[in-house]
């Protein structure tokens, strides 16, 4: 999915979301997708400023993926697909307060997503350590 050509990048992503609509392990294949995205340090783009965030395909056509990059990417592969359209998205900057580290989070419905370490959760599951900083909605974009 991240190919030199920006056109086979929209292809593959689009097979990807394909994927994903029928998918038994649909969060765990969405991470390892993108667990492949080329990573860059762009410190334009922080997860504290939502108006420096890039959209889906400004995303595909840059190819190069910060943290924050990389939750945006989740989200909004998530988002177009039929299968996910309608649920609900957040994107949380949380801190674990037993080790001090600053991570961010993607909540569908019911499942967290944690892509630093590819752990897939149920909120129930979510360590009373990790506190959210700041949530973000995530407007859909069907």
């Amino acid at each position: 999915m991240f190919s030199e050509v920006f056109e086979t990048r929209l292809k593959e992503w689009r097979l990807l979301r394909e994927k994903l609509e029928y998918s038994d392990k649909p969060f765990e294949d969405l991470l390892e997708a993108y667990n492949k995205a080329p990573r860059i340090h762009n410190k334009d783009i922080t997860p504290w400023d939502q108006k420096s965030w890039r959209g889906p395909w400004h995303l595909i056509d840059e190819n190069g993926y910060t943290d924050t990059c990389i939750i945006c990417g989740l989200c909004y592969t998530l988002q177009l697909t039929e299968r996910f359209s309608k649920s609900q998205f957040e994107i949380h900057i949380s801190t674990n307060n037993k080790t001090q580290e600053t991570f961010l989070l993607l909540a569908v419905d019911d499942v967290v997503i944690q892509p630093q370490e590819s752990k897939v959760l149920t909120r129930a599951e979510v360590p009373s350590t990790w506190i959210s900083q700041k949530i973000y909605p995530m407007q859909g974009l069907h």
